[in-house]
């Protein structure tokens, strides 16, 4: 009676701070077998080890709770095996050491055997092992905030706090052009599709529009009032689209027209994207929300609430079939884009995500962190 008590006053804490720290509460529970596997009595440490498995696959693949409640130990292993990815790690390896305590070793030596079959995809795939830096470019006298390269991989621009653009040309790190139009922090940067158009946003609310492969500052756009914190171009380059700290704006790039302005975040804007097609656009904001729009219309066609802290980032596939989206607790969601369905939920991450990427070809998912990591993922 005693132990069952006790072990009651700590699931009751538990469920006390799970909506706050929900990636939290499967490492706890096994924390909690551990303590308990000293009793002769296995049985209450295999029950927290089952409660964490089914924690961490209703994070993993929003399983329901009534569905993983009629999974004994062995079907809830053989789920977790299926879904294990090489983010996964730090928690199998806890994991496989509570099934050693509990006297479950068969169910331990099958989940290592998972985890080095999923490395050994990951060191075939990925190839890391040699990467090194090439050149490390000192120019700017601040921070820099965003990054852009020309869609024939020659030139690289950046965006820093220093009120500067810099144009570089990237094979050999030289630098090109100092762009000093911007009178306060250069936010965001985006070129064109045709690496024609060089677009950059700064905290005065001022967007500039420049030749890239000169520098020619060629208009400026005034209708933010605040900060411009993001910038989209579509895939014909025709359409230029600003986030703000309160509104979303739509211009026509070539003559830097003001076509429409979103209005139903409640709060900042810290990214859009534009879908490969052109139809669609996408933002995330500090409201915790996605919202996703009809670009030729601003009509806005639904809001996407998954996440439970602020959105920093998002981005499409090529494709067009998937959304991928980055949040202030650490936290990424995968998403199919024409429904708004949540897929899956990537945990990582110790630390609020600012960026988002995806390959090409649709494979591979990169993601930077506060935690001072980039990530990579096998979107599949």
């Amino acid at each position: 009676m005693l132990v069952g008590e006790i072990v009651s006053s700590y699931q009751s804490l538990y469920q006390s701070i799970e909506g706050k720290r929900p990636n939290a509460i499967p490492y706890l529970l096994l924390d909690l077998a551990l303590s308990l596997s000293g009793l002769s009595d296995k049985s209450w440490a295999k029950k927290q080890v089952e409660f964490s498995i089914k924690a961490w696959l209703k994070l993993r693949n929003g399983v329901s709770e009534e569905k993983l409640g009629l999974l004994n130990l062995e079907n809830l292993l053989e789920v977790f095996k299926s879904t294990l990815t090489v983010a996964d790690i730090e928690y199998a390896e806890k994991l496989t050491g509570c099934l050693a305590a509990i006297g479950e070793s068969r169910y331990r030596e099958m989940i290592l055997e998972e985890i080095k079959r999923k490395e050994a995809e990951r060191q075939h795939k990925c190839k890391l092992e040699n990467v090194s830096v090439v050149c490390t470019l000192t120019g700017h006298s601040n921070f820099v905030h965003s990054l852009a390269i020309s869609p024939d991989g020659q030139t690289l621009v950046s965006g820093s706090a220093d009120n500067t653009i810099k144009i570089w040309q990237l094979s050999t790190g030289q630098e090109l052009h100092t762009l000093t139009g911007h009178s306060k922090v250069v936010y965001s940067v985006a070129i064109s599709p045709d690496g024609q158009t060089l677009v950059s946003g700064s905290s005065g609310g001022t967007i500039k529009i420049w030749q890239l492969s000169t520098g020619l500052e060629l208009r400026t756009l005034t209708g933010h009032s605040v900060e411009v914190m993001c910038l989209a171009i579509s895939p014909d380059g025709q359409t230029l689209v600003s986030g703000c700290f309160d509104t979303i704006k739509i211009w026509e790039l070539s003559t830097g027209r003001e076509l429409r302005t979103l209005t139903g975040h409640s709060a900042p804007v810290s990214s859009v994207a534009i879908s490969p097609d052109g139809q669609t656009l996408v933002s995330g904001r500090w409201d915790n929300t996605i919202k996703i729009w009809e670009l030729s219309t601003g009509l806005e066609l639904r809001t996407l609430t998954g996440h439970s802290a602020s959105v920093f980032s998002v981005a499409i596939s090529p494709d067009g079939q998937t959304l991928v989206s980055g949040n202030d607790n650490g936290t990424i969601k995968i998403w199919e884009l024409s429904t708004g369905r949540e897929l899956r939920t990537l945990t990582g991450h110790s630390w609020r995500v600012y960026s988002v990427a995806i390959s090409p070809d649709g494979q591979t998912l990169v993601s930077g962190s506060g935690d001072n990591t980039i990530k990579i993922w096998r979107v599949e």
